[in-house]
């Protein structure tokens, strides 16, 4: 994956965060085609950048930012 794949990914996956889409973490993976731990990765590097918390819902099946005190 080069540079400007991972950003549109990144971004790709900032935006279904951000309007908090439904599915499990595979399905939302390959949703932006990636793997588990691809994905996971890059929720890690969103929460660097983005300086927010990434949180799952598990009732409600997504993911969401939440702000860092």
């Amino acid at each position: 994956m080069d540079a400007i794949d991972r950003d549109a990914k990144l971004a790709e996956l900032k935006h279904l965060i951000e309007k908090q889409s439904v599915g499990s973490v595979e399905e939302l993976a390959n949703k932006i085609n990636l793997s588990r731990a691809t994905f996971f990765r890059f929720i890690n590097h969103l929460r660097i950048r983005e300086q927010r918390e990434i949180k799952y819902c598990r009732k409600n099946k997504h993911f969401y930012f939440e702000t860092i005190k």
